[in-house]
């Protein structure tokens, strides 16, 4: 998964869109674009948690060394 901030809100990706109009234009592949491109264009990994859903949640994500995280917050 991929997350990318689009006005000022954190927006999640289950898969990088084919089209894309960003700081470029894209018609098609954007999804095979090189990593440096799909982080020119603000998408970065969503790194997923492992997490004890008895006592633990997922909170907000956040971007920290080109990669989002999410606050685990205990229950």
């Amino acid at each position: 998964m991929y997350a990318n901030k689009i006005n000022g809100e954190i927006k999640t990706f289950k898969y990088i869109p084919n089209y894309w109009e960003g700081t470029n234009i894209y018609f098609k592949n954007f999804a095979s674009s090189p990593q440096h491109i799909l982080e020119e264009e603000g998408f970065y990994p969503i790194v997923d948690p492992q997490i004890d859903p008895e006592t633990e949640e997922l909170g907000e994500l956040y971007l920290e060394d080109n990669k989002y995280y999410y606050i685990v917050i205990q229950k």
